[in-house]
């Protein structure tokens, strides 16, 4: 059987595969496994495996050709065993666009040796083939998402649900940006997520912005890397992970722009650690290569702030100011008492605990 330790596009991924054969397989038998196509790891005469039990085969390497999507090894010296076990386990990198999953199939060459009179070990020149058969794959999930250890089935990490909105819009006010994200799989501890197009504000560069998480503590330090110039804010998942089909919400401060602007467009992005991978040896290793996460546009609220519509949408700013402004008095007779009448209406709600000069 094979299986693979991610579906992520474009992440390092091991591929494991379990072998138990009819007969004993000796010295110099040469195995290819087949099918392996649309990886992005390049040819190689010596691609790493790790195999269980150790050193099975020579070199602890094997034959790697990308185009053909073949995997070659050589038996090493003791031979393959019938009844016994084995498993073989080697990193590939995976295709940069969704896949479906490899057909893999397995053939072999074994060499016919036998001692010659004088007691001399002879090979002879035709090897005995073993027929071309289909391996068969892993039922399992990954990442909490079904049937994802079929080998080199890839998927892209996106965010199913991400929406961003403000709790304020007035120009140099503080303002509660809060995001809710929900992912289509499990998100490692590690990986790295980016709010980008949150321009203009007067907050200055922090590396620890405080930022608050339902569930708590979705990030490392509760807190990110805010960039003022570039508008950024930059996250670590923490130890817990996100977890696929949950929903999380995240709020931070900033302080407005200075002057009244549309809405931005927000931008979630980031790169979603593969993790680590136990070899044939139940020994944890970690892949050289990760996946984006699909990027996309976030979806703005669009609810009234301070009875203005749509001003919930991120860092849409206005100015507050009075469209109606008057003042009249009662009498103008001097010593008299004199009723002075101010008439103001508002372009947005005014808050309890306004100061009006």
């Amino acid at each position: 059987g094979i299986g693979q330790s991610t579906p992520l596009a474009e992440a390092s991924n091991m591929l494991s595969v379990t072998l138990q054969t009819s007969c004993d397989f000796p010295e110099d038998t040469w195995i290819t496994l087949s099918g392996l196509n649309s990886t992005q790891t390049a040819t190689s005469a010596t691609l790493a495996l790790t195999s269980s039990p150790t050193s099975a085969f020579q070199s602890d390497s094997g034959t790697w050709d990308q185009d053909a999507g073949t995997m070659v090894v050589r038996v090493e010296a003791g031979g393959l065993s019938l009844g016994t076990e084995y498993v073989l386990s080697f990193w590939v990198r995976n295709s940069a666009t969704a896949n479906t999953g490899a057909h893999v199939s397995i053939t072999a060459s074994i060499p016919s040796t036998a001692e010659d009179a004088g007691g001399v070990e002879r090979q002879g020149t035709y090897d005995a083939p073993v027929l071309e058969a289909g391996v068969s794959h892993l039922v399992e999930e990954r990442l909490s998402v079904d049937d994802m250890a079929v080998p080199l089935r890839v998927f892209l990490p996106a965010f199913d649900v991400q929406t961003i909105g403000q709790s304020y819009p007035l120009i140099s006010a503080s303002n509660m940006l809060s995001v809710t994200m929900q992912a289509n799989c499990d998100i490692a501890p590690g990986s790295n997520l980016t709010l980008s197009g949150l321009n203009e504000t007067q907050t200055p560069s922090d590396a620890a912005l405080a930022v608050t998480t339902s569930p708590e503590n979705a990030f490392e330090a509760d807190a990110g890397v805010w960039t003022q110039d570039a508008g950024t804010l930059a996250l670590t998942v923490s130890s817990d992970g996100l977890l696929r089909n949950t929903t999380y919400i995240l709020s931070f401060w900033l302080r407005n722009p200075a002057s009244e602007q549309p809405g931005v467009v927000v931008t979630l992005s980031g790169v979603v650690d593969a993790g680590d991978s136990d070899d044939a040896l139940g020994v944890a290793q970690t892949g050289a290569f990760h996946s984006p996460v699909l990027s996309a546009a976030m979806t703005s609220a669009n609810e009234s702030r301070l009875s203005v519509d749509d001003s919930a949408a991120p860092l849409t700013i206005f100015a507050p100011a009075f469209v109606v402004r008057g003042v009249g008095q009662s009498t103008p007779l001097i010593d008299a008492s004199n009723i002075l009448s101010v008439t103001l209406q508002s372009n947005c709600d005014l808050e309890g605990g306004t100061t009006l000069t």
